[in-house]
C-alpha cells in the first residue's frame, strides 16, 4: 500500500487525540541548553569511569578492546575424520575420547571402540 504524504495531518490529530498533544511534538522543541550540559556531562562522567578500569580485564581483538568476559573462551576443534568443526557440547566428548564429532562417532565408531582405539 502506498503512503500518502495527505493523510499526514489526520494521522496526527488521530494521535494526539488518543495519546494527547505531546505526543506529537518534535523532541528537539522539549530540549534546552540546560539539558544539553547535563548530557554532556553525564557522558564525560561515564567516559571518566571507564578510562578508570584496570585494562588487565580487557584484550586488544584486531583494533577493538573487549572485556576478557565478553570473549569465547571455547576453541572449536576440527574433526579428523570430516574435517567439521565441533560445535555442539556433546562433540566435546567425543572430540577428547576419539578425536572426530558426534556424527562421525556414531557412523564410523559406535559399537568398535575398542578395536579404534587400538
Amino acid at each position: 500500500m502506498p503512503f500518502d504524504p495527505k493523510q499526514i495531518p489526520a494521522l496526527e490529530k488521530a494521535v494526539e487525540q488518543k495519546y494527547g498533544d505531546k505526543a506529537i511534538l518534535d523532541p528537539s522543541s522539549l530540549w534546552t541548553s540546560e539539558k544539553e550540559k547535563t548530557y554532556l556531562d553525564q557522558v564525560k562522567s561515564v567516559e571518566k569511569y571507564y578510562r578508570q578500569q584496570p585494562y588487565e580485564n580487557y584484550k586488544d581483538q584486531g583494533g577493538f578492546i573487549l572485556k576478557e568476559k565478553l570473549l569465547n573462551k571455547r576453541n572449536f576443534k576440527n574433526c579428523s575424520l570430516c574435517g567439521q568443526q565441533a560445535y555442539k557440547a556433546e562433540d566435546d566428548l567425543y572430540m577428547n575420547k576419539f578425536d572426530c564429532c558426534s556424527k562421525c562417532y556414531i557412523i564410523h565408531i559406535e559399537g568398535r571402540e575398542t578395536k579404534w582405539q587400538k
